[in-house]
């Protein structure tokens, strides 16, 4: 039976090599430590109540004492919920709610978003980060570590349950087990050649499956150890990069850009840095090519919570020859593509993405319905439409929940957009729809130009003739400065769609009066 407690083993092994850095903390814990305090927090929560499979709520940033509850569930089983600290209060509420954590624990930033512990009935404890060092110090009366001989964690057993975004309705529990964090962990140092000498350095969200299980918990797997940021903040991020000891970093796209847009990245150096990894969205030419010159190879995958999340990745050495492929399948990745009647599709042609195996979640938390309408004939439906070239590379064509039709045709924005990037003075499109009296849909595409260019409607339609079918042309186009971004760092498109249909609809009514 594989191990489930990754930080015992490395303690055991390692000894108090460095596992963590926080930069905000400026604290820095080796594996012996997290453990040992793992340990303690484990036998005091045990003691307090709590048992394998009760939920641990947490409302805070990334930070020491979050990988200390990390370690602990590990060892006895506990499920951690990792809540988006930006969320309202009636947003925390249902999501508190519906997972009914036993523990809530709330970084003191946080603490006036929180519901009342009235308004939570399963919560028995409500406790303040701050208050967890009480956790590690105090011993417990009546328990020793010999009572984690006692447990059997199955493989199956949750370890996380991961909130998706809910743009299409109320936020989904997605289980994520000991299984799926080990062959994870497997497939991506497998890929990225992961090792214990590595080090990387995390500033996505925890609250976001990205924290946690694209680098963090592959690095410890392989021993590896990692800087935790508070929060994206460009200007450590070029910091740590020159002066710290970081060989792999993810970044979402908005971070890459960013960065390419900052003035102190032209003179910046990144000695030890060997690649980035990204996904999530192509990134343009341009962008490789700015990495490319700084000696920083991109590598770009993609994934999703409820599957791995690394499913695929794209070596370095064809980021130029495969420009927009997402790579092929890591190793112990079942895939296949589908049409709408579950057949399988041939080379070139959309199919649905649909995964099957150990990297797959069992479903969502509280919610059969959903579960059920996930999955076909065992095989998870990822609502992502992708395309396989002749040499088995894959390219994401669009969401499927992004698809419209225009005309009785289907049409995915990302297509489009591929398009427009090659038009002079783009610098950045996103193509979303709104109704259309005589289409039913049309495409609405939000542009950004290129510094000193000036581009018009008329400019942008006719780059568009001979590109694409006159079906998929945009029929409305609006230049802004930049893009909402949503909590995970991803282009929030559904703002966007919001935006589009206000415009439309008072355009419509100004011609009526």
């Amino acid at each position: 039976m594989m191990s489930k407690d990754w930080i015992g083993k490395w303690a055991d092994y390692l000894g108090d090599k460095k596992a963590i850095y926080s930069v905000h903390q400026k604290r820095t814990e080796g594996y012996a430590t997290i453990n040992q305090k793992g340990e303690q927090l484990a036998l005091n929560l045990y003691e307090a109540g709590l048992r394998k499979g009760d939920r641990i709520g947490v409302i805070a940033e990334f930070c020491i004492e979050y990988i200390y509850l990390l370690a602990a569930s590990q060892k006895v089983g506990f499920i951690l919920v990792p809540i988006n600290y930006r969320l309202s209060k009636s947003e925390l509420k249902y999501i508190i709610n519906d997972a009914s954590p036993k523990l809530l624990f709330v970084q003191d930033q946080w603490i006036e978003k929180v519901p009342q512990k009235s308004e939570l009935p399963s919560v028995d404890y409500l406790m303040m980060t701050s208050l967890l060092e009480d956790l590690f110090i105090k011993k417990s009366s009546v328990l020793t570590t010999s009572l984690f001989e006692e447990f059997v964690i199955d493989e199956d057993d949750p370890l996380f349950i991961l909130y998706t975004s809910g743009t299409t309705g109320f936020p989904k529990g997605a289980l994520y087990t000991h299984k799926m964090m080990f062959w994870n962990a497997v497939n991506t140092g497998l890929r990225l050649g992961i090792t214990d000498q590595d080090h990387t350095l995390v500033c996505v969200p925890p609250f976001h499956t990205g924290g946690w299980n694209v680098m963090l918990t592959p690095m410890f797997f392989h021993g590896g150890s990692a800087t935790i940021l508070s929060h994206f903040d460009i200007d450590l991020v070029f910091d740590l990069l020159q002066y710290d000891q970081i060989t792999q970093l993810f970044l979402v796209p908005t971070m890459l850009k960013l960065m390419c847009d900052h003035k102190r990245f032209n003179r910046a150096v990144f000695p030890k840095l060997q690649f980035i990894i990204t996904g999530g969205e192509a990134l343009p030419l341009s962008i490789i090519d700015l990495w490319k010159e700084k000696g920083i190879d991109i590598r770009q995958g993609f994934g999703m919570t409820e599957v791995g999340p690394n499913i695929f990745s794209l070596h370095h050495d064809d980021a130029i020859r495969k420009i927009g492929s997402i790579g092929t399948p890591n190793f112990y990745t079942q895939i296949k593509l589908i049409d709408d009647d579950g057949e399988e599709v041939n080379d070139g042609e959309k199919g649905e993405l649909v995964c099957k195996g150990d990297l797959v979640t069992p479903g969502y938390w509280n919610n059969p319905e959903a579960t059920q309408k996930a999955f076909i004939n065992g095989w998870f439906k990822t609502g992502d439409v992708l395309t396989r070239d002749a040499e088995g590379f894959y390219y994401v064509v669009d969401r499927k929940k992004h698809m419209f039709i225009s005309g009785g045709e289907n049409v995915y924005p990302s297509e489009v957009e591929k398009v427009l990037m090659l038009c002079d003075g783009v610098k950045d499109v996103i193509v979303t729809y709104v109704p259309d009296e005589k289409w039913g849909e049309v495409g609405f595409a939000f542009v950004i130009q290129q510094k000193g260019d000036e581009l018009s409607k008329d400019q942008l339609q006719s780059h568009c003739l001979g590109h694409l079918a006159k079906f998929k042309h945009p029929k409305h186009y609006q230049m802004v400065s930049q893009f909402p971004v949503g909590q995970t760092g991803k282009i929030d498109r559904v703002s966007l769609k919001k935006e589009a249909e206000i415009m439309v609809k008072e355009e419509s009514t100004l011609k009526l009066s």
